[in-house]
């Protein structure tokens, strides 16, 4: 991606260079040039990578990170802003790019727009560029400030941003459910963004009660006229995964299940939304609510999505199943529970039955031994179906384990 790797290089060092010059000089120029020469570089890298456009990348992206650089010969938040959403749409990492922007933007989030710092988010966490300092200053800014400053797409893309770089920031959180619930902002949001901040407050493990009932009430507001299944299993995994105190009655039950009937219907599902129903289906047989339970035929398309998903088993999984069967146990391996749930092996050891769940780095939270809300989830199905003999091997302590047998 030769044009992008451009805009980054000629970036990164007009940011650089304002840093190194305390601000003083111009921002784009190295040290010793005159402001002609800066000039002269500039147009320089802006012809050389307008030559290098070569459809390796997405051209929108490409193009709004060289038009950000063309109308501004300086450093600004919504210049920086917006080329970090164009090399993260893109696919671009650049690494020194955004190692420099981190440090800038940290320094000063101040100088951001609720957009500009919602856009920042967005754009380091899809880029999976980490960078915590930038996160925690951003929500100490964003806490700082009146929340209506910001649209509901920026809310969203905050909550999103913060979620997938599983940063923790409950404040944040509560700030933007508390100001979403007290202005009543709820009607002026998308089918879409009501269902994707339903995913990212689940997918944080962050309860706010308030929230998900004024969510729960949209939406059975809206049942009718809502014509994506997505917004509704992503909606129902969510109050699954939190397992909302009102239950699967807050969506309406009965027609919250008909109403998925009919969309299923009308097009081929995905399976990750089937499956994210039949979560949302074996909750209902949790609660106990048999009147939301989904129809039949669409209860078995869910379920067998769920059996059906089986990864390759990981060298963990395979070391573990080795220790097992060097101790006389029997295994089968990689089963579906009558949940669903595809399980990693079922144990027979002195005539009891033991299932074994062997929990890698993806099954946490980052830096943290927490479960993520997919696999709590799991864990708590499970359990509450009637499989009581459920033991977790945690990456952490095989580790531990082989490090131990190792030293001896």
């Amino acid at each position: 991606m030769p044009l992008l790797e451009a805009i980054s290089e000629e970036l990164t060092a007009r940011l650089c260079d304002r840093m190194s010059a305390g601000r003083a000089a111009a921002p784009s120029a190295k040290v010793g040039d005159t402001a002609a020469e800066g000039a002269h570089r500039r147009g320089e890298a802006r012809a050389w990578a307008v030559t290098r456009i070569d459809g390796c990348f997405e051209e929108e992206a490409g193009m709004a990170a060289l038009d950000a650089m063309d109308r501004s010969c300086k450093f600004n938040s919504q210049t920086l802003a917006m080329s970090c959403w164009a090399f993260a749409r893109a696919g671009w990492a650049a690494p020194r790019f955004f190692d420099a922007v981190a440090s800038e933007a940290s320094a000063k989030p101040q100088l951001f727009s609720m957009h500009g710092l919602s856009m920042l988010a967005w754009s380091f966490a899809t880029a999976r560029h980490v960078a915590p300092a930038l996160f925690d200053a951003i929500a100490r800014e964003a806490c700082q400030r009146s929340m209506r400053q910001a649209d509901a797409q920026a809310l969203v893309s905050l909550t999103w941003a913060f979620c997938t770089a599983q940063h923790a920031a409950p404040k944040l959180l509560s700030a933007i459910a508390d100001n979403t619930v007290a202005d009543s902002r709820l009607h002026a949001f998308s089918d879409r963004t009501i269902s994707g901040l339903a995913w990212a407050f689940a997918s944080a493990g962050h309860v706010e009660e308030a929230l998900f009932d004024a969510i729960a009430a949209t939406i059975q507001q809206r049942l009718d006229v809502i014509c994506e299944l997505q917004t509704l299993s992503m909606t129902a995994w969510a109050f699954s995964v939190l397992d909302v105190p009102a239950g699967p009655a807050a969506l309406g039950a009965r027609r919250f299940s008909r109403r998925c009937a009919v969309l299923a219907s009308a097009a081929p599902p995905a399976e990750e939304a089937l499956v994210q129903l039949h979560q949302y289906n074996l909750w209902c047989v949790e609660r106990g609510v048999a009147e939301a339970v989904l129809p039949a035929d669409l209860a078995a398309r869910c379920r067998h999505a769920m059996a059906t998903q089986q990864p390759e088993p990981s060298l963990m999984q395979q070391q573990v199943s080795d220790a097992l069967r060097s101790h006389g146990c029997e295994l089968v391996y990689e089963t579906t529970s009558l949940s669903g749930y595809p399980i990693d092996m079922l144990v027979r050891w002195r005539g009891a039955e033991v299932v074994v769940e062997v929990d890698g780095p993806s099954h946490f939270r980052a830096h943290s031994h927490k479960r993520t809300s997919t696999a709590e989830l799991k864990r708590r199905q499970l359990r509450s179906l009637g499989l009581q003999r459920l033991v977790s091997v945690p990456y952490w302590e095989w580790q531990q384990l082989d490090r131990k047998k190792g030293g001896e």
